[in-house]
């Protein structure tokens, strides 16, 4: 660089601000403005116009070192000179046509007074002559990186003939993020691969044994403590009250029809009433009965003995005609004239009847005692099942095991809708009922069993692991009116050694397969230890417990 010229490199991010403020700061009167490719800020004819202003107003000549064409008429418009390298001969290109009238510009139009166009742009800016063999060459649209001008002019003596390039900010920031990136990624595969994806499953084989436990125990509701010796539990008695209801279709009927009616004369056949001259009267309401129908009598009637001839009624003294009407509704008692009624209540008195009329039928569905009484036995039924099963669950969550074959029914409550003889197609039977059962405290019955199993095993190589509390099977052989209950108890226990499957986990995570298989073999009877981690490339237990999975497998050998 020489005298009065210099060569000002725009970066591709650089504002027209930021050029502006190059070409003012440059002490030169004529600044070669090298722009690199896509340069933004220079895209527009306002900022060109607004760069060539600024030149002109800070008295210096510009040349813009660019091949890019898009540049050219945008550059021709505000009529900056244009070269494209900087041994190139600097010309205005021609601007737009932005009017009506042609605008003729010639493309070899010379630089102002100051510019001499008659030489390129690096004699102006005291470059060697492109035609120089010895001489670098500048090429402006290179996107690798350029050294400076001393470093040039050194190897420039040194005989290299290199050109220079302009640095690429925008593929040094893609090369930046990619390494960021590509850092960033390596460690998420890391820490997948060891922290997140390995696992591990271990399973322990233990010696254990299977020990029946038969004891017979009493349950006394008076009992106030357990007695391990006399093997005397304390119960409770726990009653719940279910409201229960069912429903049934009615098969009863009644009659709304009209009752058949007529009259009779009643004969007195008594030889006492006869000797005695004594005659009876037949009260209102008593019924008269002949092939299962029934009329009865609407009002008093006296009946005088009748004779006898030897030992035979005469019938011989009629009492007077009463009205009869039958028991119920129903053309079935319209019935033909007829003699010889039974008179309840009068074994020595018969009635004659004359036919009976105006019966008619209307059958109604109604509620009836056997409809309530089956429908009551479902109830009773099925509460009783389902009360079981409430009654042992409320006295397992109080800590109790129940007796269940002690479940009794007690104070019950049936009502019904429609009630009994009411008219209706369906009936709604309703029990309130109280249900009661003994239970035994779990603690005292796993303490009788650990006392009964522990005199079967070592208990210097086995513990108690399992009661089988859940699962013991109760069978009632003697009830006492105090309440007592004699009661057979039977379960299965296993022993085998204490094993915590989280101390565990503590004591193997980050050791490698053989040292956790060492590790849990050392403890007492265990028979086998068996380990799977996974991915396949992982050989050790995870450091993270929540990833391992302890397995407790209990042996079949039983004692």
């Amino acid at each position: 660089m020489s005298g009065q010229k210099d060569i000002v490199y725009i970066d591709i991010d650089d504002e027209i601000t930021n050029i502006v403020n190059k070409v003012q700061s440059s002490n030169q009167k004529i600044v070669a403005l090298v722009l690199p490719k896509r340069a933004s800020a220079l895209q527009s004819v306002v900022n060109m116009k607004l760069l060539k202003r600024s030149a002109e107003e800070s008295k210096k000549s510009l040349v813009l070192i660019t091949s890019e064409t898009s540049l050219m008429p945008l550059a021709g418009a505000a009529k900056l000179h244009v070269a494209k390298t900087l041994q190139s001969r600097p010309t205005i290109p021609s601007a737009p046509d932005l009017s009506d009238k042609p605008l003729v510009i010639k493309s070899n139009e010379a630089l102002e007074d100051s510019v001499d166009a008659t030489k390129p742009v690096g004699e102006l800016a005291g470059l060697p002559d492109q035609n120089d063999d010895t001489d670098e060459t500048i090429e402006l649209d290179n996107d690798e990186p350029i050294d400076d001008e001393a470093d040039a002019d050194k190897k420039t003596k040194k005989g290299f003939n290199k050109k220079l390039k302009i640095p690429s900010f925008e593929k040094f920031r893609v090369k930046l993020f990619l390494a960021i990136f590509g850092v960033i990624l390596l460690g998420v595969g890391w820490y997948v691969a060891n922290i997140v994806l390995p696992k591990a499953t271990i399973t322990i084989k233990t010696d254990n044994s299977t020990v029946t436990s038969d004891l017979v125990i009493t349950a006394n509701p008076k009992a106030t403590e357990l007695d391990l010796d006399k093997k005397i539990v304390p119960a409770t008695i726990k009653e719940i009250k279910r409201t229960d209801t069912e429903k049934g279709a009615t098969t009863g009927q009644r009659d709304d029809g009209t009752k058949a009616s007529g009259t009779a004369i009643l004969f007195n056949c008594s030889t006492a009433d006869k000797l005695d001259d004594k005659e009876r009267t037949v009260p209102a309401g008593s019924g008269i009965s002949s092939g299962g129908l029934t009329f009865i009598i609407q009002a008093a009637v006296t009946v005088q003995p009748s004779g006898f001839t030897g030992s035979t009624c005469k019938f011989d003294k009629p009492s007077s005609s009463v009205t009869v009407v039958a028991q119920a509704a129903g053309d079935k008692y319209n019935v033909a004239a007829k003699d010889g009624y039974i008179v309840a209540g009068f074994s020595t008195i018969t009635a004659d009847a004359s036919a009976m009329g105006g019966g008619t039928s209307k059958l109604t569905k109604v509620v009836s005692q056997a409809d309530i009484d089956t429908l009551k036995t479902k109830l009773t039924d099925k509460g009783t099942e389902d009360a079981t099963k409430l009654v042992l669950d409320e006295l397992k969550k109080a800590g109790f095991v129940g007796l269940e074959d002690t479940i009794a029914t007690g104070t019950q409550t049936v009502t019904s809708n429609p009630k009994l003889n009411e008219e209706g197609a369906e009936v709604t039977v309703t029990a309130v009922t109280a249900y009661n059962m003994q239970g035994l405290k779990k603690e005292d019955l796993e303490k009788l069993i650990k006392k009964d199993a522990e005199g079967k095993i070592d208990t210097s190589k086995q513990k108690i692991l399992d009661t089988g509390i859940d699962n013991v099977i109760f069978r009632i052989q003697d009830r006492k009116p105090s309440g007592e209950i004699t009661l057979s108890m039977q379960t299965q226990v296993v022993a085998g050694p204490e094993l915590n499957p989280e101390e565990i986990k503590k004591e193997i995570a980050g050791k490698k397969k053989g040292d956790t298989i060492s590790t849990i073999q050392n403890r007492p009877g265990i028979k086998q230890v068996d380990t799977s981690f996974s991915p396949f490339w992982v050989f050790s237990t995870p450091k993270n417990v929540n990833k391992i999975t302890i397995n407790i497998v209990k042996s079949d050998a039983t004692k």
